[in-house]
């Protein structure tokens, strides 16, 4: 996904709460899908006040955030100057502002210009909005650009009528319903995260293809596109959403501390053991704790059963931290990608000193013992997924080096980096996004996978199974989109 989007709309009559902290903070919650433009529109019963900016959504915003009245706002941070405003239609005005991918755009707009359409901009908003005010009313529009585009999205579209909230019907991107504890507010976001801290409760998730309006501090369910094979996102809960969300109906935390237990049943299996396990944030960190509790519960068994064949369970570090709240992924440029991931993450001050130490104090010296007399310390480090390498080249496999590599009482430690990763290998750009492209990732630059290892700079490299994923989310296979994980010509 591209964009994170938010509405609000309160009831004028009976609301008690503060309109702009909610919009506000709202908005911010969805700053991690995109720093590159935040906007805001609101309606105040006479007239939208739509605005766009490039950056982060708080800086932008937070000294002007009263200038923006309710009962019904929506804010958006995405790629793209969003909400976008249209003044007057047959369908009448409108800010709108949308997640995801139109695939047929520039078909579209040579569409519109052939029609002698005027663009001052070309990009998948507009051409969402020139479909959408060629109907004969807002429902009848968004059928009608339905019926026109190719591509999977989250729309919502402020109007004087009330705020729409549309998930385009294969349902890949979600759209989540709140409702305020006094039943005076509504909000709808692309994840539930700080509904609590907002004052509002998760409801449901809008379905696949639902048209719902939001008005004066209610929702009600509208219109309904035409079904089509519903397709939910697998990466989304793996990754993309916040680790404080529910995905798929579960929490997102649950499924990726799934894919780290995964990840270490395989081990266990294989009779491999680490002697430390750390997780690279902050979507890895569920699934490190997912593969250290799964070590946990192995040991417990054997001890039970009196059969104990694991030698020692690793322990669990922290030693990468996310400094600066940015993804690198979404970066337009290999060169600005490569330079945030370097930024982002630093590492603790401890060193392998110090953790050799704190093994010797803990009376842990049957791993100590090991690493010892091995001279080298093997590390598991759980990521959610690999896309370009990026981070783990430039920045994780030589950072984590200088952790762990050094001569200790006249013992040269070496460090093994072993990764396991909780999403399958992605063998494809993601065409319902805008964040890969064609021939971007990894495994397309890299089919062979010992190749892969040497780029990456470490020394072992597994990854979940297709079945894997789609056992742990629940789903029906042919209910969840996994197109990234097959190649695409």
């Amino acid at each position: 996904m591209s964009a994170g989007l938010f509405a609000l709309s309160i009831n004028p009559e009976s609301f008690q709460g503060d309109f702009q902290e909610i919009i506000f903070w709202g908005t911010s919650y969805a700053q991690h899908f995109s720093g590159k433009f935040s906007g805001f529109a609101s309606f105040d019963g006479k007239r939208i006040i739509s605005d766009s900016k490039s950056g982060l959504f708080a800086p932008n915003f937070e000294e002007r955030i009263s200038e923006f009245i309710g009962p019904e706002a929506i804010g958006y941070c995405g790629p793209a100057e969003e909400p976008f405003y249209v003044g007057k239609s047959d369908v009448g005005s409108f800010s709108a502002c949308f997640g995801g991918n139109i695939r047929n755009c520039d078909e579209l707009i040579r569409d519109f210009l052939h029609a002698k359409h005027n663009f001052e901009r070309t990009d998948d908003i507009v051409a969402m909005s020139k479909l959408i005010i060629q109907g004969a009313d807002i429902i009848d529009g968004i059928r009608r650009m339905s019926e026109k585009i190719d591509g999977a999205y989250t729309l919502l579209l402020l109007t004087p009528e009330g705020i729409y909230a549309v998930r385009s019907p294969d349902g890949h991107w979600p759209l989540v319903i709140g409702c305020s504890k006094e039943q005076d507010a509504v909000i709808v976001a692309s994840e539930c995260v700080g509904f609590d801290n907002l004052g509002f409760k998760r409801v449901r998730d809008i379905e696949p293809g639902e048209i719902v309006l939001l008005k004066d501090g209610h929702w009600f369910k509208k219109s309904a596109l035409p079904k089509t094979q519903v397709q939910e996102c697998s990466f989304f809960g793996a990754y993309t959403s916040s680790r404080a969300a529910i995905v798929h109906g579960i929490p997102a935390t649950l499924i990726r501390r799934g894919l780290g237990a995964a990840s270490a049943k395989r081990d266990i299996a294989d009779d491999f053991t680490p002697h430390v396990v750390m997780g690279v944030p902050a979507s890895g960190l569920s699934s490190a704790e997912g593969y250290k509790e799964t070590f946990d519960a192995e040991i417990n068994r054997q001890i039970s059963s009196g059969n104990i064949t694991l030698k020692w369970v690793p322990f669990y570090r922290q030693d990468l931290i996310k400094h600066i709240m940015v993804r690198s992924y979404l970066a337009p440029t290999q060169e600005e990608r490569e330079r945030r991931a370097y930024y982002k993450i630093v590492i603790t001050s401890e060193t392998i000193k110090h953790i050799l130490q704190w093994l010797e104090e803990e009376g842990l010296t049957v791993i100590l013992g090991d690493i010892k007399s091995k001279r080298r310390i093997i590390l598991v480090v759980c990521d959610d997924s690999i896309v370009r390498g990026s981070q783990m080249k430039s920045n994780l496999a030589p950072k984590t080096r200088i952790i762990y590599e050094m001569e200790v009482d006249g013992v040269d430690i070496k460090v093994e980096i072993h990764l396991r990763i909780s999403f399958p290998p992605l063998r494809s750009y993601c065409p319902h996004g805008k964040t890969t492209k064609r021939g971007e990732t990894l495994v397309e630059q890299h089919p062979d996978e010992e190749d892969r290892i040497r780029a990456l700079g470490v020394d072992g490299l597994k990854y979940n199974s297709v079945d894997d994923l789609v056992g742990i989310i629940g789903k029906p296979r042919e209910q969840l989109c996994i197109d990234c994980c097959f190649r695409r010509e």
